[in-house]
């Protein structure tokens, strides 16, 4: 039996609800892998949609950098015309499934990224954009993803870690400025 078929089908559209029979959903932004081991996703359940954020999300640049302090992971993020720098904090130990999908990062030539908007007021998907990560930003990103999935996971001393990198970088730009890397994203083809 394939893994497709183990988790079930999971097929966004957009027009078409996120996930059937859920019509609005916390506000909020994730990571992570979800029906497809090669392609992570960045998902925004946003509010009171714009026509210009939707805009933006299908054709404004993206900026992604990374972070890391054992056990945070920050992927930072700034869509033009959408959103500033901002900042999500990210554990592989949060989703079972990210434990065992993603790829080893000595082999990967370049992570697919798929960012998806959904209203969170109706639950219908607004934007789908396939990107692409160059190959050193997936290498690095795999590679610190890794030592969180092989470490013991303490919410406490992740939540810690975390607090302490916020009081040292106040503001997301901050963050930026101490990334391990930092990539302009391309549009897959």
């Amino acid at each position: 039996m394939t893994k497709e078929k183990e988790r079930g089908t999971y097929c966004l559209e957009v027009g078409k609800p996120y996930l059937t029979g859920h019509k609005r959903f916390p506000e909020g932004i994730e990571f992570g892998w979800r029906g497809s081991h090669d392609r992570p996703e960045l998902r925004f359940f946003w509010p009171e949609l714009t026509d210009e954020e939707i805009g933006a999300f299908n054709t404004g640049h993206i900026e992604l950098a990374i972070y890391f302090e054992s056990p945070v992971l920050l992927l930072l993020y700034r869509i033009d015309g959408a959103t500033d720098w901002s900042d999500l904090a990210y554990t592989p130990h949060s989703s079972p499934q990210d434990l065992l999908d993603f790829p080893e990062a000595e082999e990967c030539q370049g992570l697919g990224l798929r960012l998806v908007l959904t209203d969170a007021d109706t639950g219908i998907v607004r934007v789908l954009r396939d990107l692409g990560l160059s190959a050193e930003f997936s290498r690095a990103l795999l590679t610190y993803m890794q030592q969180q999935a092989e470490a013991s996971y303490d919410p406490i001393q992740f939540n810690q870690v975390l607090d302490e990198i916020y009081s040292r970088y106040p503001e997301p730009d901050e963050i930026v400025e101490k990334a391990l890397i930092r990539e302009q994203v391309a549009i897959a083809h």
